[in-house]
């Protein structure tokens, strides 16, 4: 409280239940792995195109079911726009913000999304992370 006091006014504060702790590097440095592995297995797209696809596909639908925020701004502002427009705005220069703004338990369900899509589905061979959880702490 003496936090907000000290605060000049106008600012936002949002109230949540725990502590939200960011996604972890070895999450982070798997999801990257295995686009580094299916841009090499499936040479349909590039990395950097896997990467836009990935943030469209599984990314945006975890963001837009835990923030009614992100998925207004989306809804209103992306879904409209043609799908080649919304897998560009996933990269570069303008790379929409999706992983980076995950939780460790979003990314870990971006991660499993992943998985089923690329190895479930399609039948390609990712690395496999350790089983006592390490790339997901």
């Amino acid at each position: 409280m003496s936090y907000l006091a000290q605060r000049s006014l106008p600012y936002t504060a949002t109230e949540e239940d725990g502590e939200k702790v960011k996604r972890s590097t070895p999450q982070n440095s798997l999801q990257h792995k295995w686009l580094t592995e299916v841009a090499e297995q499936n040479k349909e797209h590039t990395y950097e195109q896997y990467r836009a696809l990935c943030k469209l596909w599984f990314g945006v639908p975890i963001l837009c079911a835990a923030d009614a925020e992100y998925e207004a701004v989306y809804m209103a502002d992306v879904e409209p726009l043609p799908y080649e427009t919304k897998v560009a705005l996933m990269t570069r220069p303008i790379d929409l913000p999706v992983t980076r703004l995950m939780d460790k338990s979003q990314m870990q369900q971006y991660l499993d999304a992943m998985y089923h899509h690329f190895v479930i589905k399609r039948g390609l061979r990712l690395t496999q992370p350790p089983i006592d959880g390490v790339y997901y702490e």
